[in-house]
């Protein structure tokens, strides 16, 4: 499961002062149903705010904002209840996980496809990605479906955001993704030509005998250009740095 969650990831780092929100839908996650959670992005410049809200996680009502400061090369991930911070350097060497490295070269295919649509008046072309990777004791199939369009305002701000962002982490290494694989995936991506206004996941895993599949489904529903102020991008008043155990 984690690394299914891993790979999911990925995808997810894909990219005036810009506001947009995002309604995500995922289904198939350890069996609680439908999760929808909305996610907020603020960008102004090197700085960005994530707001993500859901009604209906396992945990019941949740939200979590965190706040990346390229600036500064930290992110900082607010607890809004404890009124406590935790701060996180963007170019940490490793994601700490306990998965065993893996050995294998997945196939990563990119086809571009002559459907178009319009999502917020954006006109959008239809990307296909699909991944398939041989496991040792069956295979993992990823599937996504991306509708990626440029002409609207904010489109620079994002996409320069997101390429600072790609080169803070570049020399990122996950323990149980090969960092040659983690490269030449984020390269490839990086060639679609656009945003992603809609996009679907979907990623089924056949072991033993075994299957699990996981979708979801994301779609930007507001974007605009309004003035942002710069205290947004600041650790409010109040806030004390959060307590680790084992890192006193």
């Amino acid at each position: 499961m984690k690394k299914l969650l891993i790979i999911a990831f990925l995808f997810s780092i894909i990219y005036a002062d810009v506001t947009y929100e995002m309604e995500t839908v995922t289904q198939g996650i350890m069996s609680i149903g439908n999760a929808i959670m909305t996610i907020r992005n603020f960008i102004k410049g090197d700085c960005m705010r994530t707001e993500i809200k859901s009604e209906n996680s396992p945990e019941g009502k949740m939200g979590i904002v965190t706040i990346t400061r390229l600036d500064k090369g930290v992110v900082w991930i607010l607890d809004t209840e404890k009124k406590e911070f935790l701060e996180i350097p963007v170019n940490e060497e490793k994601f700490d996980t306990d998965l065993e490295p893996l050995d294998f070269i997945p196939e990563i295919k990119i086809e571009r496809m002559n459907e178009t649509k319009k999502i917020l008046k954006v006109s959008c072309t239809k990307y296909l990605i699909s991944i398939n990777i041989n496991l040792e004791n069956g295979i993992m199939q990823i599937n996504q479906t991306m509708w990626v369009g440029k002409d609207f305002p904010g489109y620079n701000e994002i996409m320069t955001f997101n390429k600072k962002m790609q080169s803070s982490i570049n020399g990122t290494t996950i323990p149980g993704l090969d960092n040659k694989i983690f490269k030449e995936l984020q390269k490839r991506i990086s060639e679609i030509d656009g945003f992603p206004m809609e996009m679907e996941l979907t990623v089924n895993i056949d072991s033993e005998g075994t299957q699990i599949e996981m979708k979801s489904a994301n779609i930007i529903k507001k974007l605009s250009t309004v003035p942002i102020s710069d205290r947004v991008f600041e650790i409010p008043e109040g806030y004390t740095p959060k307590t680790i155990l084992g890192t006193e």
